[in-house]
């Protein structure tokens, strides 16, 4: 008991690694898809614009309760690198024309030169990679960069935190009423939430509107402020926008 005890060494902790089955899930996770856009319904997931007919657009896969979907947005507001190696490595980009190819090839590089820096970033404003128009260039041309869309708009903006900032589909089975004009809100309608503070307790207590009523004021200035935004279906998106 006399003598001085000394500790051994400990050794250094070991780092953290991802389990096996997670990194085999990772490893399954397919490619973004590569495509002309087939009409001009479909709006960019990240400037929330309208990908218009034979405009080259990027599709990633996403689940919801509803089931598998995809998510489009405009070639140019995709960080490609980001995804894949080299933009041969997309889904159905072996079914591109020669200059559908070379389009994408041309803005692949120049995000790969200059990325786009999202919100809170310290690097300044990033250039937006030049948008192509109707899907088509030739092999030596280059891509006019467009001038009517603002550098916040290539940033997707978290949802806010109070207000009117979330959607979903009503879930009750009896119908409730909406805070604005009372009317029903059936389950499986869309219903957007303005939350305010409580005068009863501490927090914030969620008023659900219908979306007629939601839609009526100037309440909603972006699609991206609503959590949950990204589970609608394409009806509510077309009528919110």
């Amino acid at each position: 008991d006399g003598q001085a005890r000394t500790d051994a060494p400990r050794a250094p902790p070991p780092k953290h690694t991802k389990p096996a089955a997670e990194q085999t899930r990772a490893a399954m996770v397919p490619p973004p898809s590569v495509e002309p856009a087939a009409s001009g319904r479909a709006a960019c997931r990240i400037c929330q614009s309208k990908i218009s007919r034979g405009e080259l657009r990027v599709g990633t896969a996403y689940t919801s309760e509803f089931g598998e979907s995809i998510k489009w947005h405009h070639a140019a507001c995709m960080d490609l690198p980001k995804y894949v190696s080299t933009p041969d490595r997309l889904q159905g980009y072996a079914l591109l024309t020669a200059d559908q190819q070379a389009t994408l090839q041309q803005l692949f590089s120049h995000k790969a030169a200059t990325p786009i820096a999202l919100g809170g970033s310290n690097s300044g404003p990033s250039s937006p990679a030049p948008r192509p128009s109707g899907g088509k260039a030739s092999a030596g041309s280059t891509v006019a960069s467009p001038t009517t869309r603002r550098p916040e708009q290539l940033a997707e903006q978290p949802p806010q935190a109070t207000g009117v900032c979330k959607i979903e589909y009503a879930k009750a089975k009896k119908p409730a009423p909406c805070k604005s004009c009372s009317g029903p809100i059936r389950n499986g309608e869309a219903r957007v939430g303005d939350a305010q503070p409580s005068p009863w307790y501490e927090g914030l207590q969620t008023r659900w509107l219908c979306m007629p009523c939601a839609l009526r004021g100037q309440h909603i200035t972006r699609f991206s402020q609503l959590a949950g935004w990204d589970r609608m279906g394409y009806d509510v998106c077309v009528e919110v926008r």
